[in-house]
């Protein structure tokens, strides 16, 4: 699932948002024909709501080798993130996609937007959930911890940044009232790993080094009385 395939949705919003005028043109029509309707209708919305199904799964199985080399932030991050902010220009359907009672009514109507806010709310809780579980283990596979660090800092900070300005924002927070504030204690953390790191490898550097001795360089310690008096 991507923002290629947010088509399906385009689909399923149509049928939501024009069912009564569809239904109203072929009440001429047979039987069959509305029965065709309806198929296809559910075909769609089936499609739907597979794929929603699917996207936190799909993140959670993402290949952990890929990672940048400079430890910005991964496409993973940036492309969910970009899905689900799309994703709401269709918050008419989604829900009720998504809500355990799943089915399209003879008249093309899905759930009420209103009676599914809490199941939207446990899923993007459950792709935010599955998002950082990836990019963690996703850090791990760095070598060098300071690299660990400053990937996690990105990734997470760019996921808090994203939840302030996310339309979902106000359903994201009556969720889970304090997961800003978990974002930004997790910034930090890594803020400090990651100084810890560098100033202990320079300390390291500093205790290893030893200054030269004077009879180890090839410069004379005094100069000759032509050199002093040019």
């Amino acid at each position: 699932v991507g923002i290629a395939g947010l088509s399906v949705f385009d689909v399923v919003l149509f049928f939501h948002e024009k069912s009564q005028e569809l239904l109203e043109a072929l009440q001429v029509a047979n039987y069959p024909l509305l029965l065709r309707l309806h198929q296809v209708a559910n075909f769609f919305a089936a499609l739907g709501r597979r794929s929603l199904l699917r996207f936190p799964h799909s993140i959670q199985g993402d290949d952990l080798r890929k990672v940048p080399v400079d430890g910005t932030v991964h496409e993973l991050t940036s492309t969910t993130l970009r899905f689900v902010t799309a994703l709401h220009d269709y918050h008419k359907v989604t829900g009720g996609l998504l809500h355990e009672s799943f089915q399209v009514a003879k008249e093309l109507i899905l759930q009420p937007e209103e009676l599914c806010e809490e199941t939207v709310g446990n899923w993007l809780n459950d792709v935010v959930t599955d998002l950082v579980d990836n990019i963690v283990r996703k850090g791990k596979t760095y070598e060098d911890s300071t690299l660990t660090a400053v990937f996690l800092m990105n990734n997470f900070y760019y996921i808090r940044g994203y939840l302030l300005i996310s339309p979902y924002a106000d359903l994201i927070r009556r969720r889970t009232p304090g997961i800003e504030a978990d974002f930004r204690q997790k910034v930090l953390e890594q803020q400090q790993l990651y100084c810890e790191d560098t100033w202990g490898t320079l300390a390291e550097l500093l205790r290893s080094s030893t200054p030269p001795r004077m009879g180890s360089v090839n410069v004379p310690v005094t100069l000759a009385k032509k050199d002093r008096e040019n």
